[in-house]
C-alpha cells in the first residue's frame, strides 16, 4: 500500500512508498519489465486505496511520456491473515476483523480497471481468491489470469494453500468464463497457445468473447 500512514502501521521496518516508486522508476528507465501490486484489507480507507492507485497512475504517465512501457500490469489481492503477525494482532481478532471479501475484491478490480486507464493489463488473483472468484474478476475488468507459477513464496507464507495450477486448470477456468485463453510472455507478447483442453469433454457451448492472457 503506497500510503505512508498505512505502511507505518502495518510494516514500519519496510521502505517508504516513495522509495518503492523510485526503485520502480529506475528499473523502468533501464528497460526492465515491472508490474504494480496492491494488497488491500489492512483497515485502510477507500481514500487510501484511491491514493495508491493515483500514485501508480501518476508514475505511469511520467514514464509513458518518455516513450517507455512502464508498468505492464496491475495485480491486487486481499491480505492473507492466517499466519502472519498482522493477523495475530488485537489478540487474534485481526484475522476476523480485517481482510477483504470477494465482493470487495471484485469492486477493487473494477475500479482499478477504470482508474488505471494507462496500465494495459489487470491481473486476476486466483492464488488468494480461488479459481471461481478469479473467473468473476475477468468479468469485472481483469484481462489476465496470471501464471502456473513454478514457485511461489509470498502469499503461501501467509497461509494460502492454492499456490500452483496447471495450464489445463487455467485454460478451463478462462473458457468457462467465456473467454479465449492465450499464452503470453512477461512483456505481454502473445505466444503460440496449444489447446490444453484437447480431448477433454465440452465445457462451454457459448462462443468465447475476447482474449485473456495466461502464462
Amino acid at each position: 500500500m503506497l500510503v505512508e500512514s498505512v505502511r507505518k502501521d502495518v510494516s514500519p521496518k519496510k521502505g517508504h512508498p516513495d522509495n518503492w516508486l523510485r526503485v520502480m522508476k529506475e528499473a523502468q528507465l533501464l528497460g526492465l519489465t515491472t508490474s504494480a501490486t496492491n494488497v488491500i484489507g489492512f483497515g485502510e480507507s477507500n481514500a487510501d486505496r484511491v491514493q495508491h492507485l493515483h500514485r501508480i497512475r501518476q508514475q505511469q504517465e511520467e514514464i509513458r511520456s518518455l516513450g517507455l512501457p512502464g508498468f505492464t500490469s496491475f495485480i491486487a489481492w486481499p491480505v492473507q491473515l492466517e499466519t502472519n503477525t498482522f493477523g495475530k494482532r488485537n489478540r487474534g481478532q485481526n484475522k476476523f476483523e480485517r481482510g477483504a471479501g470477494s465482493t470487495e475484491y471484485l469492486r477493487h478490480v473494477a475500479i482499478a480497471r477504470l482508474f488505471l486507464d494507462n496500465v494495459d493489463h489487470i491481473q486476476a488473483s486466483w492464488p488468494t481468491m480461488g479459481m471461481g472468484i478469479a473467473q468473476m474478476a475477468l468479468l469485472a475488468g481483469a484481462d489476465d489470469a496470471g501464471s502456473t507459477m513454478m514457485e511461489e513464496n509470498v502469499v503461501s507464507a501467509s497461509g494460502t494453500t492454492k499456490f500452483s495450477a496447471t495450464e489445463y486448470e487455467l485454460q478451463l477456468s478462462i473458457q468457462r468464463a467465456g473467454f479465449i485463453p492465450k499464452r503470453r510472455n512477461s512483456d505481454y507478447e502473445l505466444l503460440e497457445t496449444p489447446d490444453a483442453l484437447v480431448g477433454a469433454p465440452e465445457t462451454n457451448s457459448q462462443p468465447p468473447r475476447q482474449a485473456v492472457e495466461l502464462v
